[in-house]
């Protein structure tokens, strides 16, 4: 073991231990390290509990795997054998233990906690190789390192439309119902799926739509780094799966070298994806985590559009959504919908969720898409690399589940116009051996596919050639596979290949190849070239058949702008080129050193030479040669010299001040007012600003003029003045205050007095006056109701003075009168008296009247 190999261990070793304590368990326990005593003390030193139980190959100091898996749930103790008595069987023993129970069941738990909290340790737990040879590495894969359940439960057959019976056919197993899966959600997935609320609220006013863009701004900020906690989770995850390959390890450092020489186009698209409104980002399909897909609609809304599903490659392992926003950008400004699903990646999820994702997301599309202005009735379906893969087994999963008897379909196939493939592979079985010698393994690539029983079932081509798939493969719509002929990820042999198999099987299909293209010409360094490519004229001349208005406008329709220039495109396209070094180990880790601290100080550049200017900020740059530059930046993105160049934000929205200051008054009355002042300092001065008064312009100016203003305005004025004439002395202090402030290049939007009090003896004074001034209103309500008794009693006395005077005058002019009276007075005695149960008897006086004269009168006597 060379030096360099002996502090990669102890680095891996310490690692682990440090940051991530179940990773060490399950690093330690199917490790394959060297048996040398150098290796053991490092490894001794760290995990004195776990050392005793490894895997160990013994081939000329060379680390490397086992061919099988040691399974985490038992840990069973072994005898040695030799290295010589290990015979014929395919694996090494399993070096004798020297653990306690104690120590065993405490190292089993650590193992189970860690299955539980993460479901991809279910799938493998072992490491590939470290620092092997190509011949090493074959030999040790001989057979699957992996054993693994398959995703897939059950049995069914396609079952003919016209046959009353399918017995004796192969099955097709069906997709596991992951409904059945129970795992526990980890935090990260649930701050993903917390995001689900992202979608826009109801309308409001223009201050709602301000706190409407904070509040997205802090869900995609909050919603990146969860995804950048759970990217840099997965990524640990996965380096126990890839080990240290120097193959993958120099097509990880080609791909870092090629983003950088397309990093000029990835900043426009980025600027694009993130800031364009014809971008709908992360619309929620489903309740698994990155279940989401972006959406790019065309600027012209005359009608209905044609609509892409595009999902985006990645290896199964990088894909995400935002690598379809150069398709979608410039398939949108040709009246195109795109739709990029995206998927769950391993280790995150294996193929099956991967082509669940899919199938859930192209039904969102089939049963949504009308509401964004698409056409439902011309809906494509298309993938790129991996993602042409899966979009391929979701297509033919489809058609199967439509084909047999019973099954539940939520999207059919025949909502598909056609499927267009660019550079994907459809047949596992031929890619297993290549993508191996390509660098990725067959032990990642197997615990992708979920073990080598699975190849089939996720290999469409394969699929296409079964008899009793047949009705299946014929509900497939038309099929346009892109390929260029120097593809070296996927050879365009692939896509001939299924092409044809689908035309014998009765499915319209072309295979379309490119000379001399390359795995990502086609998709990348073309469309970032700019003007015309044959391929994406004819993806769109396919999307626009038949619809005359398209066709000419596409005749007519500009080139495309270039994005990144000709050498650096030349350059990128020769590092991913399939020539591969040769270096040793030593190299390698010198190389990688170098290419750390080269791509480190590219990270720091290209991390410092942007900088956002958020809504209602203004900023200003300071050089550190010449001074600030009399400039101010306004809101979006702008470039800065790394050190050189540093940017400085101000907030130039208005801010309250909140002052109160106690004056005396022009009577010498000590009075206390409280003010509140928005101020915000002047856009176009803020150099001026900055140079007399730094960052913290409102603490050191806008005091002294709040309460100079208050003193001088004040002392004008007599207490009573105050309260008699506020506004005036509000218009007065605002007048003030706004010239003072202008000369420090501050502008105030509001001055207002909020509260006015005085001295306790004012106080008093005013109170008791207003008693009295309460107590003379009662007394003088008291006069005046007096002087309207006395009125009232007047009044009174004439009028019965004069009812006495009207009754004296009628008995006088009619006699009559004292006598009607008389009978009146007799009435209501003879009726009182009728009423009582007394016998009286009353003198005829008694009545008033003379009943002897009245009788007389009554016979006219």
């Amino acid at each position: 073991m060379n030096k360099f190999q002996r502090k990669f261990l102890s680095v891996s070793y310490r690692f682990l231990a440090t940051k991530h304590p179940a990773e060490k368990a399950k690093f330690s326990l199917v490790s394959h390290y060297a048996n040398d005593q150098i290796t053991r003390q490092i490894r001794d030193s760290h995990y004195p509990f776990l050392a005793p139980r490894q895997i160990i190959h013994h081939h000329h100091d060379t680390i490397m795997p086992s061919s099988q898996i040691l399974p985490v749930t038992t840990i069973h103790h072994h005898h040695h054998k030799s290295p010589q008595n290990w015979g014929n069987s395919s694996s090494p023993p399993i070096a004798e233990t020297s653990l306690s129970i104690k120590e065993e069941e405490s190292v089993n738990q650590m193992v189970m906690n860690l299955v539980i909290d993460d479901p991809s340790t279910r799938l493998l737990i072992s490491s590939p190789p470290l620092f092997s040879s190509s011949d090493e590495v074959a030999a040790s894969h001989k057979k699957p390192l992996l054993s693994r359940n398959a995703s897939f439960s059950g049995i069914s057959t396609a079952r003919s439309s016209t046959s009353s019976s399918s017995s004796g056919s192969e099955g097709f197993g069906k997709f596991y119902d992951h409904s059945k899966k129970r795992r526990r959600r980890t935090a990260s997935e649930t701050c993903l799926l917390s995001s689900i609320v992202c979608s826009d609220g109801g309308g409001g006013g223009a201050g709602d739509e301000g706190a409407g863009r904070q509040q997205s701004l802090s869900r995609e900020v909050g919603h990146a780094a969860a995804e950048t906690f759970l990217l840099t989770r997965l990524s640990l995850q996965l380096l126990t799966y890839l080990g240290v390959g120097y193959r993958w390890v120099m097509r990880f450092v080609a791909l870092g070298f090629y983003s950088l020489m397309l990093m000029p186009g990835f900043i426009q698209v980025g600027y694009y994806y993130f800031f364009s409104k014809q971008v709908i980002r992360s619309v929620v399909y489903g309740d698994k985590p990155r279940n989401r897909i972006d959406l790019y609609i065309p600027k012209n809304s005359d009608g209905p559009k044609p609509v892409v599903a595009f999902v985006t490659g990645g290896a199964w392992i990088i894909g995400y959504k935002a690598w379809g926003s150069l398709l979608g950008w410039q398939l949108s400004e040709r009246d195109i919908i795109v739709a990029c699903i995206d998927y769950r990646n391993f280790p995150q999820g294996t193929m099956s969720d991967m082509v669940q994702d899919a199938c859930q997301g192209i039904s969102f599309v089939c049963e949504k898409i009308a509401e964004y202005g698409g056409d439902p009735s011309r809906i494509y379906l298309m993938g790129q690399s991996a993602g042409a893969h899966i979009a391929g087994c979701a297509l033919v999963e489809q058609a199967i589940k439509e084909a047999g008897e019973g099954e539940n379909v939520s999207w059919s196939v025949s909502q598909i116009k056609a499927y267009f493939g660019l550079s994907g592979g459809y047949n596992l079985f031929n890619l297993v051996d290549y993508f191996h010698s390509r660098g990725l393994y067959r032990s990642i690539f197997l615990s992708i596919m979920e073990g080598e029983e699975s190849l089939r079932r996720f290999s469409p081509e394969v699929l296409a050639q079964d008899p009793s798939l047949k009705n299946a493969i014929s509900l497939l719509p038309p099929v346009v596979l892109f390929h260029g002929t120097a593809d070296y990820s996927i050879p365009s042999e692939a896509s001939t290949s299924f092409a044809e198999t689908l035309k014998e099987a009765g499915v319209r299909a072309e295979a379309i190849t490119y000379e001399g293209k390359t795995h990502t010409d086609l998709f990348l360094q073309d469309p970032m070239r700019g003007g015309k490519d044959q391929m994406f004229e004819d993806l769109v001349s396919i999307v626009h058949a038949g619809d005359p208005d398209a066709e000419a406008k596409d005749k007519v329709a500009p080139p495309r702008r270039r994005l990144v220039p000709e050498f650096m495109l030349q350059l990128a396209r020769k590092m991913v080129s399939n020539n591969t070094p040769n270096i040793t180990n030593a190299q390698l880790g010198s190389l990688l050193v170098k290419l750390g601290v080269a791509a480190g100080a590219v990270v720091y550049a290209a991390a410092n030479c942007l900088y956002n200017v958020e809504g209602g900020h203004r900023a200003i740059v300071f050089n550190r040669i010449t001074g600030i530059h009399n400039k101010t930046y306004p809101e979006g993105t702008h470039f800065v010299f790394p050190w050189f160049q540093v940017p400085i934000i101000y907030d130039v929205r208005a801010r309250p001040h909140l002052v109160e200051s106690t004056s005396g008054s022009r009577d010498l009355q000590m009075v206390k007012i409280g003010l509140r002042v928005l101020s915000r300092p002047v856009a176009d001065q803020l150099p001026t600003v900055f140079r007399t008064m730094g960052m913290n312009y409102n603490e050191r100016v806008m005091p002294n003029i709040i309460h100079e203003t208050l003193k001088a305005v004040v002392a004008r004025y007599n207490a009573s003045q105050l309260i008699t004439q506020r506004e005036d002395v509000s218009r007065e202090i605002r007048r003030i205050m706004t010239a003072k402030a202008k000369y420090f290049n501050i502008a105030l939007d509001d001055v207002s007095i909020t509260s006015l009090t005085f001295g306790k003896e004012f106080t008093a004074a005013i109170e008791a006056k207003q008693v009295a001034a309460q107590e003379a209103e009662r007394a003088k309500f008291i006069v005046e109701k007096a002087e309207q008794d006395k009125k009232s009693a007047i009044i009174r006395a004439e009028g019965e003075a004069k009812s006495a005077q009207l009754i004296g005058q009628a008995i006088a002019n009619n006699p009559a009168f004292i006598t009607l009276r008389k009978i009146e007075a007799a009435r209501e005695i003879a009726n009182t008296m009728s009423r009582s149960s007394n016998k009286v008897f009353l003198d005829s006086g008694d009545l008033l009247l003379n009943l002897h004269e009245l009788e007389m009168k009554a016979t006219g006597n």
